[in-house]
């Protein structure tokens, strides 16, 4: 009533309204993160601008379904820290952040797809050349393309090796940097003789790994046949006779074979494309019998000729005078 005063003061109250700043920095959109399992802990680390952080709460979702979210309060500001989850279903995760401040204030940080849990094996296919459909070259210098499809959203690397037998010739891989587009190539050159099996594996980006094998797909065949007429008989024959002529030949990748009797300027008889793709390789006996239809300019000595081609288009001959036309 005398109007003294009596006070105290404290300083109780803060002013904030500044959004708090929150930085998502592992894994982020650009480098994300891969596990093969579903009991994979993944930890996501965080720094943050904030003089009076509350509490920071991180959310995966799958597109627009929320798998799960975490949290962790602030006692004092230090600013970083990391949240883990596990137990998460196969798919691709956004991150999403929020940081609440004393005075409610909020901070928020995206990261698109920057979890994958892939516990799925990828599809590997090689689909050109196969062992059904196998190619044939006849020069060593010949470019082998291999073309492949696959089924996998997050492929990383498909290898593949050309082995003869246990031994490995080449290899060769394709990286992928972009989306997944379902199908590639890889190309071989150099290649020397030899019958080749097709080694391709398929890795994605967790390590799963899927594989296909294709036998004896690719042939290098730079070798012509080695052919040799053993007989023509009988030996003294006119016009409309026949001739048996029995050869052997050594060679790989047989395909056809023809024989023809005549002279340099006129063929008496021939018997074409025998197929002999099924027969053995080396030494093989065959017996044809053919038909002299066209008489030869005049009397003498026809030639007997054996052609035998491969897969890869080599021909191998051999010419003996075996035959007397005698009208």
């Amino acid at each position: 009533k005398t109007n003294n005063i009596g006070t105290d003061t404290e300083d109780l109250i803060v002013f904030d309204s500044t959004n708090p700043n929150l930085y998502i920095t592992s894994p982020t959109q650009i480098n994300p993160v891969y596990f093969a399992t579903n009991t994979a802990t993944v930890t996501v680390t965080f720094t943050y601008t904030e003089l009076n952080p509350d509490t920071v709460t991180l959310t995966l979702a799958s597109g627009t379904t929320l798998i799960q979210h975490s949290f962790v309060t602030f006692a004092g500001g230090n600013g970083y820290g990391s949240i883990s989850f596990t137990g998460i279903p196969d798919g691709t995760y956004t991150i999403y952040g929020t940081l609440s401040d004393n005075s409610a204030n909020i901070g928020t940080d995206t990261e698109l797809g920057a979890v994958v849990i892939d516990t799925l094996g990828p599809k590997l296919y090689i689909t050109s050349p196969t062992q059904i459909n196998p190619v044939y070259f006849a020069t060593n210098t010949a470019t082998v393309t291999i073309t492949f499809t696959y089924t996998e959203l997050n492929p990383d690397t498909v290898t593949l090796t050309l082995a003869s037998g246990t031994t490995l010739i080449a290899n060769n891989f394709v990286t992928f940097t972009g989306a997944d587009t379902g199908y590639g190539s890889i190309s071989f050159t150099g290649l020397p003789d030899g019958t080749y099996t097709i080694h391709g594996t398929l890795t994605d980006k967790s390590t799963n790994l899927g594989t296909d094998t294709e036998l004896g797909a690719v042939v290098i065949d730079t070798t012509k046949a080695t052919v040799v007429i053993i007989s023509a008989l009988p030996q003294y024959r006119k016009l409309n006779d026949q001739v048996e002529v029995v050869f052997t030949y050594s060679e790989q990748n047989p395909q056809t074979a023809t024989v023809t009797i005549g002279t340099a300027s006129v063929i008496c008889g021939s018997v074409t494309n025998i197929d002999i793709s099924g027969s053995g390789t080396t030494n093989v006996y065959v017996t044809v019998t053919v038909t002299l239809n066209t008489p030869p300019a005049q009397d003498g000595t026809l030639a007997v000729t054996v052609y035998v081609g491969d897969k890869t288009n080599n021909i191998g001959t051999d010419t003996e005078d075996l035959i007397v036309f005698d009208s």
